[in-house]
């Protein structure tokens, strides 16, 4: 048998010592790489959710604007009708309460107030066009509300009728129930 070299033949201790190192590094390399795969998988995830949210929020402004657009192109008469409809109608706002211009916007397109300065501005002037022609009809009347100021509204036994015979456009119109 050839003689072997010294520094392959180690003592049982070293040899054991040596084993247990190899071990450890696998060990960690095992872990360095799943720890890499976990940091790359929860960015990618991340950057998912982000680009999905940015998606979702650019799909929003659209809607938003494409509702503002709509609304801003009807006849006063059928503008109105549809803001009698949404804000005083059945699960609208004013079902809980006196509602806003505001809170009536919110009916037509939900959450545009968080959403975007701009797009809730222009709502709150077309619907506020569209409250006034309620107002001139006498289908809503304005009121003041407790302490915190600002206009709101409620429907009259006339626009309650209205809304009940389904007879809005007509009483805008200039007729009766």
């Amino acid at each position: 048998m050839p003689m072997a070299h010294q520094s392959d033949q180690l003592p049982p201790r070293a040899g054991r010592a040596a084993s247990l190192r190899s071990r450890y590094l696998m060990a960690m390399a095992l872990m360095a790489a799943l720890l890499f795969g976990t940091v790359w998988l929860l960015q990618h995830y991340i950057g998912g959710i982000r680009a999905e949210r940015i998606q979702s929020t650019q799909a929003r402004h659209a809607a938003a604007q494409a509702e503002v657009d709509r609304l801003s192109s009807l006849p006063l008469p059928q503008l109105a009708a549809e803001v009698m409809t949404r804000g005083f109608g059945p699960d609208g706002p004013a079902e809980d309460g006196l509602p806003s211009v505001s809170m009536i916007v919110d009916a037509f397109v939900p959450g545009l107030a968080h959403l975007d300065d701009a797009s809730h501005q222009q709502m709150e002037e077309v619907v506020g066009e569209g409250v006034q022609v309620l107002e001139h009809a006498s289908l809503v009347r304005s009121t003041a509300w407790g302490g915190e100021g600002g206009l709101y509204y409620t429907a009259t036994r006339l626009g309650r009728a209205a809304l009940a015979s389904d007879a809005v456009d007509r009483i805008i119109a200039g007729g009766s129930l």
